[in-house]
């Protein structure tokens, strides 16, 4: 089932934003997103592994990857190798046995325009003035194996790409996990992206489009449009970074104890 979220203008932000994620063929559904238009942060994260492993992967690396741009300031490579270790960490106190990790694909709103930053196949793509450029590049093999993935138990650092963009109003993104583009040539991505509708309306034909090419995945997908206006403000954000600070003082340390608070993770 599909989850659609068109959002508006809150905090100073000056993107629309629209976001959905749907289940596919798939038993459940491993994928998780960040849409926090208070910090102007938007990330997909896909996970990867057997039974909820990738579920459970995805979930604690965005709720980690989130804090810590969020809640301590870090930038987004730091804050990728923290939700990395993280779930390094998880996956040797929990005992799980199987492949436990996940891609991100994340884009940051700030005074100065767009950064973004990615590890895995995930993607993050920009529209300009009918100009479809694919700002990410898949850390994959030839043999579609991910080469980076946070989790990954053989990588003790996380080598992710990251780009920035100087603001353009009118200026389109989407971010989102492979179950989009499996089936979709970057002409159909182009066209749908830059159609005269808004955000919500082009995220509902972006994935009635994906699930008709019958990926057999998992599709999420964020849709972001650059408007005009002013610029965020570091006082503005003030209040907002005290709560997240406040929640992460109170947050358990360990991931596992975390997931414990939730109901998720061994006891023993």
């Amino acid at each position: 089932m599909a989850i659609l979220i068109p959002l508006n203008h809150r905090y100073g932000s000056n993107v629309l934003v629209a976001f959905v994620s749907d289940q596919g063929d798939r038993r459940a559904n491993q994928d998780n997103a960040i849409v926090d238009i208070r910090q102007g942060l938007y990330a997909v994260l896909d996970g990867v592994g057997g039974g909820d492993s990738g579920e459970l992967a995805s979930a604690l690396a965005a709720v980690t990857f989130r804090d810590e741009v969020c809640g301590s300031g870090a930038g987004l490579e730091p804050a990728v190798q923290a939700a990395h270790e993280a779930l390094v960490d998880f996956a040797a106190q929990s005992g799980i046995e199987t492949y436990c990790a996940t891609t991100i694909a994340a884009v940051q709103e700030t005074s100065h325009g767009m950064l973004a930053v990615w590890a895995g196949d995930s993607r993050i793509y920009r529209l300009t003035q009918d100009r479809l450029e694919q700002v990410s590049t898949d850390h994959a093999d030839a043999e579609g194996a991910l080469t980076q993935a946070l989790g990954h138990p053989s990588l003790a650092y996380i080598a992710s790409g990251s780009s920035c963009y100087a603001a353009e109003p009118g200026a389109r993104w989407l971010i989102c996990s492979d179950g989009l583009f499996r089936g979709l040539e970057s002409e159909d991505i182009a066209r749908l992206l830059g159609a005269p509708l808004d955000v919500g309306q082009i995220t509902e034909s972006l994935l009635r489009a994906a699930l008709d090419a019958d990926p057999g995945d998992n599709i999420t997908l964020i849709v972001l449009e650059e408007e005009a206006g002013p610029s965020k403000s570091g006082g503005d954000d003030e209040e907002p970074l005290r709560a997240h600070r406040e929640i992460e003082q109170k947050r358990p340390k360990s991931p596992l104890d975390w997931l414990r608070t939730l109901g998720m993770g061994r006891d023993g």
